[in-house]
């Protein structure tokens, strides 16, 4: 019975939205009702998140589990950050310049993480035995973008090479637009499949 309702729920939302945006200046305000409703449901969602979050790492704690020193610096982490945004305002500079300085440092981090990992993937297909087209193209492609990002063909200023360069700088836009078509078409298909039942993701 729930899955059901689950199911008329969704569906019925769906057809909401959809006749919402076919006809947008006749129904502009269920428009706003029910982005409005999703603003608030995904805020709720947020918060129990991170309650949920909260209590599992209190409760390693309290059972005093192994690198249950971690879970007491997340939260450490979260409560001095929920006072201060709390005591100076979420518009502070001083609130925003701890936030960003210790965002940036992880972003940056994890930046280095994904190039070491690029590096060792592309280790990995020079090692292989077995070298087909594909891999030597590939190679070739990440070589010559890294000699572009260096600066290494700007003192180049034949008309032709120039010419070339930019032909193949601007590949990786086609690649980005064929993704972003690639995904419109996969999220389309999906918006079918639920608004018809087919599939059932909230169904859990």
């Amino acid at each position: 019975m729930k899955a059901t309702i689950a199911t008329v729920v969704a569906i019925a939302t769906g057809i909401l939205v959809l006749a919402g945006l076919l006809f947008q200046p006749l129904l502009d305000d269920l428009l706003v009702v029910l982005l409005q409703l999703a603003i608030l449901l995904a805020g709720v969602t947020l918060l129990i998140g991170i309650v949920n979050l909260i209590s599992t790492h209190w409760m390693r704690v309290r059972r005093r589990e192994k690198r249950s020193v971690y879970s007491f610096v997340v939260i450490a982490a979260f409560l001095i950050t929920i006072l201060a945004g709390i005591l100076l305002g979420p518009n502070s500079h001083e609130f925003e310049f701890v936030v960003t300085g210790i965002q940036y440092p992880i972003e940056t981090s994890l930046m280095s993480l994904t190039a070491v990992s690029l590096a060792f993937a592309c280790l990995s297909l020079i090692r292989r035995k077995q070298r087909g087209l594909f891999v030597y193209l590939f190679l070739l492609s990440a070589l010559f973008f890294i000699l572009l990002s260096i600066g290494v063909f700007d003192s180049i200023k034949h008309p032709m090479i120039m010419l070339i360069i930019g032909t193949i700088e601007n590949l990786p836009t086609g690649g980005i637009r064929g993704l972003l078509i690639g995904m419109a078409l996969g999220s389309i298909v999906t918006g079918v499949r639920i608004l018809t039942g087919s599939d059932r993701p909230y169904a859990g």
